[in-house]
């Protein structure tokens, strides 16, 4: 069930993301909207009561250079912010909820989308550009994130929440020779023979020693990563 704030609760969503800026990082773009609105309708409101108040004093003595509309835009506050305040506020918010609602870019050829890039560029940072790293850990990889694969890899080595190659694995040794071919001296290879295959194992020809090592790796950077 979508959670419906008060306006109480608002305001003291809003107040904390002013003490604290950096909140507005951990809000979702719904949040966000709803936020922005919320601030949207306390401008509109406190707008109109400057403006009366304007009007109820046309001969006020304003500041030198002093705009009279601004001046109470400015003076005119409710819950500790002005019409000035929450124009401010307001902008920062919809300038948040643009940049979060942009389309984020990512290799669609090779991945499902794109937190899948970012987990697999994780486990490269993480542990494959160690050089020391053997090229089947790579073949693991591919084999557990590949959606080609028929295996069942979730019931042994953890489901991995949608993070998904989704290319064969003539493409994903062409993205990783390509991609990765000046950070690891590794290189898939590719057998002719059998009509242009790689030479990427199966899940069942690594050595269960080696799955072992290498599920609990992956799923210690699968439980810290974030996106």
């Amino acid at each position: 069930m979508i959670k419906k704030y008060t306006f109480h609760e608002l305001r003291e969503i809003v107040d904390e993301v002013i003490r604290i800026p950096e909140r507005l990082d951990e809000m979702t773009v719904v949040e966000l909207k709803e936020l922005h609105s919320h601030l949207e309708q306390r401008r509109f409101d406190l707008l109109k009561l400057a403006i009366e108040i304007l009007n109820a004093n046309p001969d006020y003595n304003y500041p030198n250079n002093c705009d009279s509309l601004d001046f109470w835009k400015a003076h005119t506050t409710q819950f500790g912010l002005s019409v000035s305040d929450l124009e401010y506020w307001g902008a920062i918010f919809l300038k948040k909820i643009n940049k979060d609602s942009q389309p984020i870019k990512f290799n669609a050829e090779i991945f499902k989308n794109a937190p899948s890039e970012q987990f697999f560029k994780s486990l490269f940072d993480d542990w494959l550009v160690d050089k020391k790293t053997p090229l089947v850990a790579i073949h693991y990889v591919y084999r557990r994130m590949s959606n080609k694969n028929h295996e069942d890899i979730d019931s042994k080595d953890g489901k991995l929440s949608g993070f998904t190659i989704h290319c064969n694995q003539t493409k994903f040794a062409e993205y990783w020779n390509d991609t990765y071919r000046n950070k690891h001296p590794e290189k898939i290879g590719f057998s002719f023979k059998e009509n242009g295959t790689t030479s990427i194992k199966t899940f069942s020809e690594i050595a269960n020693a080696s799955k072992d090592i290498f599920s609990t790796k992956m799923n210690g950077i699968l439980i810290g990563f974030q996106y």
